[in-house]
């Protein structure tokens, strides 16, 4: 049988292992990437698993591991990019053709796999494969109900504190939408844009405007966009 490559040691382990990032679970990983597991020292936020190979570990999880490829200090850009392109060469017979490519002077490609994301990252001083946990999902914020007769303060408030991609409704012909560089103000079909991050003022004097055009009892509603 052909020896694995040192990276696509950790490729084929990434591919198939699924796990909740505990530091009760690397043990399986590191034996699966065929390292040498070595139990952590008490209190140390670092582990070394030979092969170049280690994770960091903060409180009970595991919040990244890593293989260093080749250190190149002295390398000129040609080399380091003759290394990048073997690695990733590499990689790609295991897991394909990675779906997140970053060019530049520190070039990076990247896969999503079981184990989480995997990433190929070429920089000055080493030629590294990060395994890092999938980036959480952000809980949606909680949204103040904005109650009748609606007061200019308030409705600056509710603007200002809107989440980003989500629209606030008025009555039949007020929107206020909140992008992640614009707050857009839609009033019978005119509409008024506010660039973010905005000033305080700024939300305010849209209020003072918007406020008298309100009816007396407006509903309310939000929805995603």
């Amino acid at each position: 049988m052909a020896a694995v490559s040192r990276e696509s040691s950790l490729a084929r382990a990434a591919a198939t292992f699924e796990w909740g990032w505990s530091a009760d679970e690397l043990e399986r990983l590191v034996e699966a990437a065929g390292w040498t597991w070595r139990e952590p020292s008490e209190g140390a936020v670092t582990c070394d698993f030979g092969s170049s190979a280690g994770a960091f570990v903060f409180r009970g999880e595991v919040t990244a591991v890593y293989q260093s490829l080749v250190e190149h200090d002295d390398a000129d850009v040609l080399a380091r990019r003759d290394a990048f392109y073997r690695a990733v060469t590499g990689m790609t017979r295991v897991l394909g053709p990675p779906p997140t490519r970053v060019p530049g002077p520190d070039p990076s490609v990247g896969w999503h796999l079981a184990a989480g994301v995997l990433d190929v990252v070429d920089r000055p001083g080493a030629l590294d494969v990060w395994l890092r946990p999938e980036p959480r999902r952000a809980a949606t914020p909680q949204i103040s109900p904005l109650e009748n007769p609606i007061t200019s303060a308030a409705l600056a408030a509710a603007a200002a504190s809107l989440p980003v991609n989500t629209v606030m409704r008025i009555g039949q012909e007020i929107a206020i939408a909140q992008e992640p560089d614009r707050l857009t103000i839609t009033v019978a079909g005119d509409r008024t844009v506010l660039g973010w991050p905005a000033a305080g003022k700024d939300y305010a004097e849209m209020a003072a405007g918007l406020v008298t055009r309100l009816p007396d009892q407006a509903g309310v509603t939000y929805q995603q966009i």
